[in-house]
């Protein structure tokens, strides 16, 4: 029982740039490489180098996690992780105002993670949502339907 207890404290989910689950998991980062249909068995690989072949296994989203034949061959990277984590919170909260949600995570970081941190237009940027230009135009589902705005009429 206190070997599932360990597992679940270090069981950890965030999200990648691109919005994909990241598993982490004994300071390391996994990414889902395969989710098999019949059993929901989820195979995560390593995120951090791409000629590790570590692996490990959960039953959905959920621990506990099994760890694959091979470990991984390099050393961890906590203060990278510390730096996914706190801002994969920042933008799960919608803060509105960048300047002061950067400035927030950068206080509780460790020392190792400050200096490891982009710039902060980087960082502004990343956590700015993407907003598609075209959303206030109606979807069009037949060509009956079709009506062209005015502002697409002229050149």
């Amino acid at each position: 029982m206190d070997e599932l207890i360990n597992c679940i404290e270090k069981l950890d989910l965030c999200k990648s740039q691109r919005g994909g689950n990241i598993l982490i998991y004994r300071n390391y980062e996994h990414k889902l490489d395969y989710v098999a249909k019949t059993t929901n068995k989820h195979s995560w690989r390593c995120n951090s180098n791409s000629d590790c072949k570590a692996r490990v296994y959960t039953i959905g989203l959920n621990p506990p996690v099994t760890e694959g034949d091979v470990w991984h061959e390099h050393p961890a990277k906590p203060a990278k992780i510390e730096i996914r984590k706190a801002f994969s919170d920042i933008k799960s909260n919608n803060s509105s105002e960048a300047r002061s949600a950067i400035q927030k995570a950068q206080v509780s970081l460790s020392i190792e993670a400050q200096v490891m941190l982009p710039t902060y237009d980087a960082l502004r940027q990343r956590l700015q949502s993407k907003v598609d230009p075209y959303s206030k135009y109606p979807k069009i589902n037949k060509k009956e339907d079709l009506l062209i705005p005015d502002e697409f009429k002229f050149t």
